[in-house]
């Protein structure tokens, strides 16, 4: 698995987007990842969903805790990549181990504590969202209301002028004195 040093993104409460629009199928192929970034789709076979995959981290050897391997496998979209190559825009961090003060491995003993860090573990799918309306930030360049965007650098968002036909989403207004402006995504 490939690590990933956490980059500066984000990605507000405001969201407007149906969950017709979410795609939990994709695990990603890094084992660190923020949510507010931009996925790309490795491989997905939907025949190949009949393996189980290693036990539980902490589950004892009596125990039987095995779960489906999850063969669909996305990665942070590289720079360049438009609305055509782009899965959608991660809704969950992915982690190995939680943030402070708990400093312990991320397991789906307590999913509820995962849902609400908005936490998915790593090797298990996580929300990608494909059309909708987010407040984001961390992107590079400064918007204006009608701008496009294409991918930077690891998932991350570049302002483009109006009009570019690969473009992943429209900016809808400019950067607040937080930074963040509103993005309407659209990579169906």
């Amino acid at each position: 698995m490939f690590v990933r040093v956490i980059k500066y993104v984000i990605l507000k409460p405001f969201r407007d987007y149906s969950e017709h629009n979410v795609i939990n199928l994709f695990t990603m192929e890094e084992d660190s990842a923020d949510k507010g970034c931009f996925a790309q789709m490795v491989s997905f076979n939907p025949d190949n969903y009949s393996e189980w995959d290693v036990s539980f981290p902490g589950t004892p050897n009596y125990a039987f805790s095995h779960d489906y391997r999850v063969n669909a496998i996305a990665r942070l979209a590289p720079s360049g990549v438009g609305k055509k190559e782009v899965l959608g825009m991660l809704l969950y961090d992915v982690r190995t181990v939680l943030a402070f003060p708990f400093n312990m491995l991320a397991t789906l003993a307590n999913p509820a504590y995962l849902d609400e860090q908005q936490v998915a573990v790593a090797g298990f799918p996580v929300p990608i969202l494909s059309k909708g309306i987010v407040e984001i930030g961390g992107f590079h360049g400064i918007p204006a209301p009608g701008s496009g965007a294409l991918i930077f650098n690891s998932g991350i968002l570049q302002v483009v002028g109006p009009n570019v036909s690969n473009s992943i989403g429209t900016f809808l207004s400019s950067t607040g004195a937080d930074g963040c402006a509103l993005f309407r995504i659209n990579t169906l």
